[in-house]
């Protein structure tokens, strides 16, 4: 499994989303390599925009995007990894409906949705006119995004304390001499799953559903 912000000719892909996160796709090329998936997590650039509402707009843009691209598949789902942090929802723990709710203002018609083995991950099957798709969603963050769980990877694994801002994390990292995807590349799946256990519940459930089809 790799990332790419390229669709590549005839790969077995998924789009991969993102709210408005710096260090999502850093994570993801550290953590990628490690699953058995052969197949592509296609990481288009952002669309400067933030929260659920501009998600939301970005999923209907990449899922044209994607079927323009490959025609022969207009009658089946395009497969997504979303990756939105705590910070975007009005109750964390409210994440679904709020998820679904964007999405269906925005024009998106959700069929079904549903929990993964990780409480802060789920699943949606939807429909963007003849568009299909099946998203999983993996919720970020301890209390707020992403940043808090890479401050508690630099805490555990390199005895490192900082801030979770993106400067104060970017100056510890360089400090060690070393990328993050590198830092997470260091560690197995089971040390992982402690730090990022919603994202790797959800690449988990897209890897099965890839590889079933």
């Amino acid at each position: 499994m790799k990332v790419s912000d390229k669709l590549e000719p005839a790969a077995k892909f998924a789009l991969v989303l993102t709210a408005n996160g710096k260090w999502e796709r850093r994570v993801l090329t550290g953590l990628a390599p490690k699953l058995d998936g052969k197949f592509l997590l296609w990481f288009p650039p952002p669309l400067g925009r933030t929260g659920l509402q501009r998600l939301a707009e970005a999923i209907k843009v990449h899922l044209e995007e994607a079927y323009g691209a490959r025609p022969g598949m207009r009658v089946r789902s395009i497969c997504m990894l979303i990756l939105v942090d705590k910070e975007h929802f009005r109750r964390p723990e409210n994440a679904r409906p709020e998820f679904v709710e964007a999405l269906m203002k925005m024009g998106i018609d959700v069929l079904d949705s549903g929990p993964t083995e990780d409480k802060d991950a789920f699943f949606v099957n939807g429909k963007y006119g003849h568009r299909p798709f099946k998203a999983f969603v993996a919720i970020l963050g301890i209390e707020k995004c992403l940043d808090e769980q890479i401050v508690l990877l630099l805490k555990q694994y390199k005895n490192i304390q900082v801030e979770p801002n993106y400067g104060s994390i970017m100056r510890a990292v360089r400090s060690l001499g070393e990328d993050l995807e590198d830092i997470i590349a260091e560690h197995s799946l089971a040390e992982l799953k402690r730090i990022f256990p919603s994202i790797l519940a959800a690449l988990r459930s897209l890897e099965r559903l890839l590889a079933e089809g």
